[in-house]
């Protein structure tokens, strides 16, 4: 327990119609062991059952916080509308459809306070499905199903960024994040304030966490608690790379070209930070390194983070195949000379914007 007012832990639980998940969601978070809490419920404008669910828990319990924007203002404004609202000495953001069992705050906190140079921990995650049944790891397609397969996923992040060395943390992060759930573990508020938070473009949560690995190390509770929610609804399973932009609560899509935000981000993050001019140099130049490899020969729509379909996923054309599952365009030529030199240069832009 900490003095006053302050409480150890706030978590975050950024909620858009979430009815079907939520009280669970609750319910696994109320019941933890770890008692010293606040749990901080910001409603996107949901239209379905959310609100009267959440007041209701707020209603039996003072640590839970309920607050309802009067418009959709996009996934990540209101991830980092929890944020703000935060007042424990840790934070943790906290999906409407995921869970973690029991002993996974109290498990996260004492590593955290057991390690001054870490800034995040989090446990080995379990991938369920929408029954909360844990997903298959198909070898034959390399991805992680539900029993119907239906979608397939990525499976989660292997532990990163556990060096004492910063750049090495950095590379880490860079070529280490593809789940990112990593942004669901716990964190030092008082660090996080001092980052970008979650910007308004999809995976936005990759470039928090490469900034987070600079600024210390991330630990990892060995035991599987925290269970990743993956079913229809997910944002993973949006069809195309326009709707993602629109669910995050970007202004303007920019086509072929919105990956710059990306690149942009991560930048302004790397030159927040206390680095040296030499170890950012270091950084920089991984970060072009890898922009750049990742745009040759890249088609116009990269492999997907989750697909979907009704049918069984077997059916569905794998390597770099658009969501709805019809072959991915190729970049005109031209096109591709001017993705490869924006990406290329990228990094020179992002210190003079």
């Amino acid at each position: 327990m900490l003095g006053g007012n302050m409480v150890a832990l706030s978590i975050g639980v950024p909620v858009y119609n979430g009815e079907r998940y939520v009280a669970e969601a609750l319910d696994c978070l109320l019941s933890q062991t770890f008692k010293d809490l606040e749990v901080i419920v910001s409603d996107n404008a949901s239209t379905d059952a959310t609100a009267d669910i959440v007041r209701s828990y707020a209603e039996r319990d003072p640590r839970v916080k309920y607050y309802r924007n009067p418009t959709n203002i996009g996934a990540q404004p209101n991830y980092n509308r929890t944020f703000e609202r935060a007042a424990g000495k840790y934070f943790k953001w906290h999906a409407c459809d995921d869970l973690c069992a029991p002993t996974y705050l109290e498990k996260c906190v004492a590593a955290l306070e057991s390690d001054p140079s870490a800034v995040l921990c989090q446990s080995r995650t379990v991938l369920i499905d929408g029954a909360g049944e844990p997903l298959i790891f198909d070898p034959d397609l390399q991805l992680f199903t539900n029993r119907n397969r239906t979608f397939g996923i990525h499976g989660p992040d292997e532990h990163f960024a556990d060096s004492d060395d910063p750049i090495i943390r950095f590379r880490d992060a860079l070529m280490r994040t593809v789940s990112c759930q990593y942004v669901m573990a716990l964190v030092r508020t008082d660090v996080a304030r001092k980052t970008g938070l979650l910007a308004s473009y999809y995976a936005s949560d990759r470039a928090f966490l490469i900034e987070m690995a600079v600024r210390g190390r991330f630990l990892e509770v060995p035991e599987p608690l925290f269970f990743n929610r993956m079913h229809e609804r997910n944002s993973r399973m949006l069809a195309s790379a326009k709707d993602k932009a629109m669910w995050s609560g970007a202004s303007t899509w920019l086509g072929p070209l919105d990956f710059l935000r990306g690149h942009i981000n991560i930048s302004r993050g790397l030159l927040r930070t206390d680095l040296s001019l030499a170890a950012k140099m270091r950084c920089f130049g991984f970060a072009a390194s890898k922009a750049l490899a990742a745009r040759i020969g890249r088609p116009m729509t990269p492999m997907p983070g989750a697909f979907y379909r009704p049918e069984p996923v077997a059916a569905i054309e794998l390597g770099f195949a658009s969501p709805s599952g019809r072959p991915a365009r190729r970049m005109p030529f031209l096109l591709m000379v001017a993705d490869r030199i924006a990406a290329a240069v990228i990094t020179v832009l992002s210190s003079i914007i």
